[in-house]
């Protein structure tokens, strides 16, 4: 079994950002550089494909959470089917 190693976390004012979400966010950053590259290599028009990639992002994140709620928590779900709504709370790395 793998050890739970709590996750490094800072404040900047009321927000708190986790090592987690940081990692994710310039996971994103990268792959739409990297995008806009492959698009200009490709001859084609980045701008289309950085708004797909924004999409992509989007249902991947919707995904992710849909498949935390309903895999994960059904009996919370049973209880709150607003759950399903607050996108914010939970997220599987297996949805997305």
């Amino acid at each position: 079994m793998t050890p739970y190693i709590e996750q490094p976390s800072f404040h900047l004012g009321p927000l708190t950002v986790h090592a987690f979400g940081l990692i994710v966010a310039v996971s994103v950053l990268v792959g739409l550089e990297m995008g806009r590259r492959r698009f200009r290599r490709a001859g084609l028009d980045p701008v289309v494909g950085e708004r797909l990639a924004w999409w992509v992002l989007l249902a991947g994140f919707l995904g992710a959470h849909l498949f935390s709620v309903l895999f994960y928590f059904p009996g919370e779900l049973a209880g709150d089917p607003f759950l399903l709504f607050r996108v914010w709370e939970d997220i599987s790395s297996f949805g997305g």
